[in-house]
């Protein structure tokens, strides 16, 4: 939710805000936040893939955006794995550049995101965070496939990858809150090249962006209202007065 209210991907700093209402530290909301992108562009890129390489008439700025999102998502895998062998070097390199006051800050943050970017250490969570995604993107992909449907436009399975995974790659770039004119935008530019008029892909775009909306909202309202109660606090993760 707070991602399509905030400009420039805002809503992940606020998720991690909202989950320290629930006692989370948030250093470690914060990297589990960046192993979810992480994770989740991975896919995203997989099915790009498999979305371009059976159609001829995907568009060129959809295969290097795919390009760029392939070494975005490598790069982001790369840091997850490798920063907590270096965490010594970057907390040294911290409370050599900081001031006093600050370094206990420093420390204590640098620690937690540590702690959360371990959770790919976990096989049993990795595997069980990509069950979850397959089933989640399958569902979305379903869902488009019969509003396009009640549209009158006929989506094969490529078809329906290719719009799905280019709206979402589009999410991934800072942009005006709610990704406003985004999914227009890319609507129209994918599905015309497949014969869809313009006027039927701004509407199919507007209308799943007003269903996202609605869906959000409803869910993230009551997330924060639930997490504002303190009813939550305690019940998960470490806590930010826990040592990691």
């Amino acid at each position: 939710m707070g991602n399509f209210l905030l400009p420039a991907r805002l809503g992940d700093v606020f998720r991690a805000t909202n989950l320290g209402r629930a006692g989370i530290s948030g250093g470690f909301a914060l990297a589990t936040v960046f192993v979810e992108r992480v994770l989740d562009t991975v896919f995203l890129v997989f099915l790009s893939g498999i979305a371009l390489g059976n159609l001829r008439e995907a568009p060129i700025w959809l295969v290097r955006g795919s390009r760029a999102m392939t070494v975005v998502a490598c790069g982001g895998i790369a840091f997850a794995v490798l920063l907590p062998y270096f965490e010594p070097l970057v907390l040294r390199l911290g409370e050599a550049c900081l001031p006093r006051r600050w370094r206990s800050l420093w420390r204590g943050l640098v620690e937690q995101f540590v702690l959360g970017l371990r959770s790919l250490r976990d096989a049993r969570r990795v595997l069980g965070f990509a069950v979850l995604t397959i089933a989640i993107w399958t569902l979305d992909g379903a869902g488009l496939w019969a509003l396009a449907s009640g549209f009158g436009v006929q989506l094969s399975p490529g078809t329906t990858l290719l719009v799905m995974t280019a709206l979402a790659l589009s999410s991934a770039v800072p942009v005006a809150p709610g990704n406003l004119g985004v999914y227009q935008m890319v609507g129209v530019a994918v599905l015309a090249p497949f014969g869809v008029a313009r006027a039927r892909a701004l509407a199919l775009g507007l209308t799943l962006q007003l269903l996202i909306v609605a869906n959000l909202l409803m869910w993230g309202l009551g997330s924060v209202a639930y997490l504002s109660s303190g009813r939550s606090r305690g019940s998960h993760g470490p806590s930010s007065s826990t040592p990691a």
